[in-house]
């Protein structure tokens, strides 16, 4: 059977149907006592008078998903993909390829885009190696060199330290090399590839971004949480003036008790984890196979690392993303409620099951990455 998880599917719905913010809002969940009935093909039955969702695991081989806006949801065979592959990345005809972009189809197993010295729209249309530099597909910038309005403009392990508009006085440099407390050339959302633990913050003294010391929660990891993001906060870093201080949100989990948690931070146990794998991916020879704008995409980390480290790589991005909401679950509830995560943990462990049912999972997950690591 052609089984096929779709992670950022998963997730996106997982998000969008757990409340944030206070634990009074939160709904119970809970294994389903034998007594109660459900319908054949129900695998979690959302009874809002009592704000308790009740769980019952799928067969082997079937995936628990919503069926409508009750939050009910029922066991299935497959999950709508949208895993199409980008350029670079492997297939078996031009159907499997995106084609948002002109230059993609198959041939010789992988999708197709344009090389060096073709005009471009997009990063996403130059083959690996290449980046849309200028509306033409040029060579990625070596680490050293100027020239670089994005990280994607530089080589697949360099980052770029934008300090102007004007892209000839920027240059690439290698990820994760600027150490804390050193300046960065601009912090999006609190984020630069270039910082050793990947965060950055401005100086309210001169205005200036710098890279912040590891972020590690304020209270116990994953501690509970009643309001907003005023309750998730990181030990303050003093370098800064004022003492600068991250916030984490805080969401309803898949526990009994009807809790909310706060999610990690980078320095909590699981996204140490998570940074080791990551560095260990940038350094790889595999990632030059991907296309410049793919290099985090789970599709092109599949297709090109050997199979442990991606595993390892699938599991810590799942576990540090979802830490609050698995926290404290049951079983039979994290089956249902978070096929993901249980996948992901069965790969890690070695016991991915049955060989076809494997070699059908899409994944795209680092869609969601990219809010809260880029």
């Amino acid at each position: 059977m052609d089984f096929k998880i779709h992670t950022f599917f998963l997730l996106h719905f997982a998000l969008l149907y757990l409340p944030v913010l206070s634990s009074n809002l939160c709904p119970s969940y809970i294994c389903k006592p034998p007594s109660m009935a459900f319908t054949a093909n129900t695998c979690l039955y959302n009874n809002k008078e009592a704000s308790t969702s009740y769980a019952r695991e799928c067969p082997d081989n079937k995936l628990c998903v919503y069926a409508d806006e009750s939050n009910n949801k029922t066991c299935t065979d497959a999950v709508l993909s949208f895993g199409q592959s980008f350029v670079g990345e492997k297939c078996k005809t031009n159907a499997d390829c995106y084609n948002g972009f002109s230059a993609s189809n198959c041939a010789n197993g992988i999708c197709q885009g344009y090389s060096a010295s073709h005009f471009c729209t997009s990063l996403y249309q130059c083959m690996p190696g290449n980046s849309c530099i200028k509306g033409i597909c040029s060579p990625q910038i070596e680490i050293g060199q100027k020239g670089c309005s994005s990280d994607y403009d530089c080589v697949q392990n360099g980052a770029c330290n934008v300090t102007s508009e004007l892209p000839e006085t920027n240059t690439c440099y290698e990820v994760f090399s600027f150490d804390p407390h050193s300046p960065v050339g601009y912090c999006y959302n609190q984020q630069s590839m270039l910082c050793k633990y990947t965060t950055c913050a401005q100086n309210g003294a001169d205005g200036n971004y710098y890279c912040t010391s590891l972020q590690v929660s304020d209270s116990k990891p994953a501690s509970l949480c009643s309001s907003d993001q005023s309750d998730c906060t990181s030990k303050p870093d003093n370098f800064f003036n004022p003492p600068y201080v991250a916030n984490q949100y805080c969401a309803c989990g898949y526990n009994s008790e009807g809790n909310a948690y706060c999610n990690l931070f980078i320095g909590d146990g699981p996204g140490l984890s998570l940074l080791s794998i990551r560095a260990k991916w940038y350094s790889s020879e595999a990632i030059l196979k991907c296309n410049t704008g793919r290099r985090e995409e789970l599709n092109c980390i599949k297709d090109y690392w050997d199979e442990n480290n991606f595993n390892a790589y699938y599991y810590w991005t799942v576990y540090f993303q979802e830490y609050n909401y698995i926290i404290g679950s049951e079983k039979c509830v994290l089956n249902t409620a978070d096929s993901s995560y249980v996948y992901a943990k069965k790969l890690y462990n070695g016991d991915s099951g049955d060989s076809d049912e494997s070699s059908g999972i899409v994944l795209g997950i680092s869609l969601i990455i990219g809010l809260f690591l880029h």
